[in-house]
C-alpha cells in the first residue's frame, strides 16, 4: 500500500493583506535585495513565496498593516 502524502500546509500569510516585515537575512526578490536591518512592506502573496523558497525562519517578524 503506498504511503499517503500529508496535506499541503495552508500559507501562513493572507495574500490579500499587506504586512510590515523584518527579515533574518538578505533576500533577493527579482532585482531587489531586501536587507534584514530594514522594515519592508510586503503583500502576503510575496511573503508566502519567500517562505516557500527560504523557509519560515527567514521571517523575524511580520504583522498585518492596520
Amino acid at each position: 500500500m503506498p504511503k499517503a502524502t500529508p496535506p499541503a500546509a495552508a500559507p501562513p500569510y493572507d495574500p490579500s493583506l499587506i504586512y510590515d516585515v523584518r527579515l533574518n537575512q538578505i533576500v533577493r526578490v527579482g532585482a531587489l535585495r531586501l536587507l534584514p536591518r530594514n522594515q519592508h512592506s510586503l503583500s502576503g502573496a510575496v511573503l508566502n513565496a519567500l517562505v516557500a523558497e527560504h523557509g519560515q525562519e527567514i521571517v523575524d517578524a511580520a504583522a498585518p498593516r492596520e
